[in-house]
């Protein structure tokens, strides 16, 4: 992950397909799922683009990721550290399909 581009505020963007059910990290490169359907990158520090009739985009809260990571169990009790994630509104300005 882009570290520079990951704050507390700014949620970390995914995209998910549902052709294939790959599930990849959105970065300033291009990138594409297992089967090419779905595709996205950021176009600046905040905003990014994606494609893909199957594409469903997420996000995962950083502050909510971050206080996960510093509550992680030393041993296996049989839960993780839950954290929040959610799946990103249709019409976002931070995160706009391209193909419609």
């Amino acid at each position: 992950m882009e570290a520079s581009r990951e704050t507390e505020d700014e949620p970390v963007k995914l995209l998910y397909c549902l052709a294939c059910g790959d599930l990849f990290i959105v970065t300033s490169e291009p990138r594409a799922c297992l089967c090419g359907a779905t595709r996205g990158q950021y176009v600046d520090s905040h905003s990014a683009i994606y494609s893909g009739k199957l594409a469903v985009p997420l996000g995962i809260a950083n502050a909510s990721f971050l206080r996960a990571m510093h509550n992680r169990p030393d041993k296996d009790t049989g839960k993780g550290e839950r954290f929040e994630a959610f799946v990103i509104p249709k019409q976002c300005e931070s995160f706009r399909r391209t193909d419609q």
